[in-house]
């Protein structure tokens, strides 16, 4: 898609000398301490991440800095966008044609959906996205738990589950691999949890993309199993600087659904969430005095999935609007 702007900007990357009021002009409309937060995990964002997946376009009135925009490459065909920052006095076309200059790059480097948070699905930004293509498809809460709420023994339950490998072990074999597909796709079976995007991706490229959520464990990925058939599944992840544990991905099966499972399932999540030391020995990890709190991301609508959350102690703390464009075409 091609988009007139003034032609007296100039787009390209943005250089290392420029990144920091790239990085302040990205983020200027936050208040502190939120702006310098966030400058400083773009940084540690870039700093950790090969370059070819961070991708900080800059547009130049000249010399000066007139818009920025970041976009993060993820594993599974999918990109984060970051709302273009613009200067004083930049008009709404700059924003539209750095958006879609951003997208471009983003498909040339193989992504499929583009996704953007906002606080809100109204305003400025939001009317940008929307010139570009994107569509508003969720309100996303963010839910946390902390430690006082974890179950202090393992949750009596009539559910079995079963890792998918050992802690340390880089990847998931093709048959676990395939059980897993084969769960998780049923499991989005009359989901109600951000429905619109369902089908956009295989599953794989789903699989892929919860893969790259913090650090790696397959002994942290479950098959939940219930008389000696699979059920559904539970994926944790740790983020060991955020001292997060976040539980990426719970689904059941449509037939297994009710009973109270869900609670069980989070329950036995927040136990794992809060072992000890001498269980992660051989993991290198000590979650005990890592994890501080337990976070997960659920649609807003989802009405059963909040309800059950809610049952096992979590509590909202944040919300965003959800933005998705698909890229079908070359643009």
């Amino acid at each position: 898609m091609d988009r007139k702007a003034d032609n007296s900007l100039t787009f390209g990357p943005a250089s290392s000398a420029e990144l920091p009021a790239a990085l302040e002009l990205l983020f200027g409309g936050r208040t502190e301490p939120q702006r310098a937060a966030q400058i400083a995990m773009a940084k540690e964002e870039m700093e950790k991440s090969p370059s070819d997946e961070q991708l900080v376009v800059v547009a130049r009135r000249g010399s000066a800095l007139a818009a920025v925009i970041w976009v993060q490459i993820r594993a599974g065909r999918v990109a984060s966008l970051w709302p273009p920052g613009l200067a004083a006095g930049e008009p709404a076309t700059t924003a539209a044609a750095i958006i879609d200059l951003a997208m471009a790059k983003a498909a040339k480097c193989g992504v499929r959906l583009i996704q953007t948070l906002l606080e809100t699905e109204a305003g400025p930004q939001a009317e940008w996205l929307r010139q570009c293509g994107f569509k508003h498809i969720a309100d996303l809460l963010y839910l946390v738990s902390l430690p006082e709420v974890f179950p202090a023994l393992p949750p009596e339950s009539e559910l079995v589950f079963e890792t998918l490998g050992k802690a340390g072990e880089m990847g998931i074999s093709e048959i676990q691999m395939k059980r897993l597909s084969g769960i998780i796709g049923r499991t989005y079976i009359d989901t109600q949890d951000c429905p619109a995007v369902h089908g956009l991706r295989t599953v794989e490229d789903v699989v892929a993309t919860y893969r790259a959520v913090g650090t790696f464990n397959p002994a942290r990925w479950f098959f939940v199993r219930h008389k000696n058939t699979d059920i559904g599944c539970l994926i944790l992840a740790n983020h060991v600087l955020e001292r997060n544990c976040e539980l990426v991905y719970m689904g059941i099966v449509p037939e297994a659904r009710g009973n109270g499972r869900g609670v069980q399932i989070v329950r036995y999540a927040q136990w794992i969430a809060g072992q000890s030391e001498d269980s992660e020995k051989n993991s290198g990890e000590n979650l005990r005095e890592k994890v501080e709190r337990m976070v997960l991301g659920v649609d807003a609508a989802n009405s059963p999935a909040i309800a059950t959350y809610v049952a096992a102690g979590f509590q909202t703390w944040d919300r965003r609007s959800v933005f998705l464009r698909e890229i079908t075409e070359n643009i």
